[in-house]
């Protein structure tokens, strides 16, 4: 290989590098995240990323989360008033990326937390059974071939979810106390995906 070779081989790397920034596990959780669109992710800090994969029809585009907080006490709790408003804030984030589909489980706590973004896309929610995670999925990818959806679920289900699409066990339970966090995964199918860890 020539020099000049070696030199525009060397500049097209630089080139590619500063065009994609994909950001690290640290830097994507180091502050809430503002907006997702279809292939971007900006933090309240201003930081903007790249996300991976965005534009390939053979990706699915899933955003996975527990409830807003709920109420206590109660045989099905709704949510009570931060609930409401970071059920607002989801919609505010994830209208930019305009979800096809809102899926969720049938307990009010979750239905209340998709609400306000199903009405802003106006597409009614999609509910499924919490512990049929094969039959989601199969729906989301095959049947409905959707390309981009939120999913709403719980503590413990979020997590075997997450799993599962990872093809390997790295999620544990949430705490109760956590809502906040936000999983943006790129996914060609169980077992195949690349996941983004947020907060918001």
């Amino acid at each position: 290989m020539t020099k000049l070779s070696l030199t525009l081989s060397l500049f097209a790397c630089l080139f590619l590098a500063s065009c994609s920034n994909f950001g690290t596990p640290e830097q994507l959780k180091s502050a809430n995240v503002k907006s997702i669109s279809a292939n971007k992710i900006i933090l309240s800090n201003g930081e903007t990323f790249d996300i991976p994969h965005a534009g390939d029809d053979d990706y699915h585009a899933l955003v996975l989360t527990r409830h807003a907080e709920k109420e206590s006490s109660k045989k099905d709790p709704k949510l009570t008033t931060a609930g409401q408003a970071r059920a607002n804030k989801l919609k505010d984030i994830l209208l930019p990326m305009q979800p096809e589909r809102c899926y969720t489980t049938s307990v009010s706590r979750s239905v209340l937390t998709t609400m306000p973004l199903a009405k802003a896309i106006k597409s009614p929610n999609a509910h499924y059974q919490p512990t049929d995670y094969y039959s989601l999925f199969d729906r989301i990818i095959k049947e409905h071939k959707t390309k981009k959806a939120l999913i709403v679920g719980h503590s413990n289900t979020i997590p075997e979810m997450l799993n599962l699409l990872a093809g390997e066990k790295r999620y544990e339970e949430f705490d109760e106390s956590e809502y906040s966090r936000l999983f943006l995964v790129m996914t060609r199918g169980l077992g195949d995906s690349e996941i983004l860890e947020l907060t918001y």
